[in-house]
């Protein structure tokens, strides 16, 4: 930070940590609220963008986002992801045991793809269908667990 003339401070151990824009000694939780939110914001944003994903203190600010700050994703498009992401993990948990791993971990894989944002639904229903059928056979052929099979049983040759 100090290469790059940043006002900026780091504080606490191991993962509980979090870094405040200010040149302003941290003391107490008043001198985190002078500090420039907007900037950590937009840090964490543009580290999740790069593929970072920062938790602790760095999580909470974007999670409570202003809709005018400027970065890539809208808040509207944040939450529809994570609105995805749930429907997609309790709709395998309610499938998993009925519909077979296979069907039900393609549907995940599949909700995963669109939440992220792609926008190749048949190819993403391929990759889905083929990761699902390799990772059932992993764990079904390779490490000897049963996973549920669903209506596909009789069509598995593991």
């Amino acid at each position: 930070l100090d290469e790059l003339d940043v006002d900026a401070q780091v504080t606490g151990v191991a993962s509980l940590w979090g870094i405040h824009f200010t040149s302003e000694e941290i003391t107490d939780y008043r001198s985190v609220l002078r500090a420039d939110r907007d900037m950590k914001q937009r840090l964490f944003m543009a580290m999740l963008n790069e593929g970072v994903l920062l938790g602790g203190a760095l999580l909470v600010p974007a999670l409570r986002r202003r809709p005018d700050t400027d970065v890539a994703m809208s808040a509207a498009l944040q939450w529809r992801a994570l609105g995805v992401l749930a429907l997609a993990g309790a709709l395998f948990l309610l499938l998993a045991g009925r519909a077979g791993f296979i069907l039900a971990a393609s549907l995940l894989f599949w909700l995963v793809a669109r939440a992220f944002g792609d926008h190749r639904p048949l190819r993403d229903a391929a990759a889905a269908v083929l990761l699902s059928i390799v990772v059932y056979a992993a764990f079904a052929r390779g490490l000897g667990l049963a996973l549920p099979a669903g209506p596909l049983e009789a069509l598995l040759p593991f």
